[in-house]
């Protein structure tokens, strides 16, 4: 088992960096209103075939890294002996993968004519960043060495 402090300094850099996580897709909004608003640039019209063939390409990439990101931990979780240092990492990645899924949408709200096509992406990242918020419990239940894999 990981010393507390251990724990707690890890926890801590995991929940400012998933905080950062979670303030970034809304910022996304806020970039894709005025840039629409002010600066009119776009390369596709909303109902252009283009476009729609990547929102479903993105969107299949989406799901993969929202399956990613949840199956991570059971994968590092199988291991019979994980630190702190390896759960932060873990966290890390877990967030990146979320975070993609909110770049995504940025990417097509900058490339269409109607920015109102991200937020399904965006809010998706947030929903999934939300939810995997680092805990104290939740961590110490990770960091129990366990018989069975999850």
């Amino acid at each position: 088992m990981a010393a507390d402090s251990e724990i707690g300094n890890t926890l801590k850099t995991a929940k400012i960096l998933h905080a950062t996580n979670i303030v970034a897709p809304i910022i996304y909004i806020g970039i894709l209103y005025y840039s629409k608003e002010y600066a009119d640039i776009w390369i596709f019209e909303s109902d252009d075939p283009v476009l729609v063939m990547i929102e479903w390409i993105l969107a299949a990439v989406s799901v993969a890294c929202l399956l990613a990101g949840y199956f991570t931990p059971r994968f590092v979780l199988r291991r019979s002996s994980i630190s702190a240092a390896v759960l932060q990492t873990m966290n890390i990645l877990r967030g990146a993968l979320f975070q993609a899924v909110g770049v995504f949408g940025l990417m097509l709200g900058i490339l269409s004519t109607d920015w109102l096509i991200s937020l399904p992406f965006i809010a998706v990242s947030i929903v999934a960043l939300a939810f995997t918020f680092p805990t104290e419990a939740k961590w110490r239940r990770m960091l129990e060495p366990s018989d069975s894999t999850i």
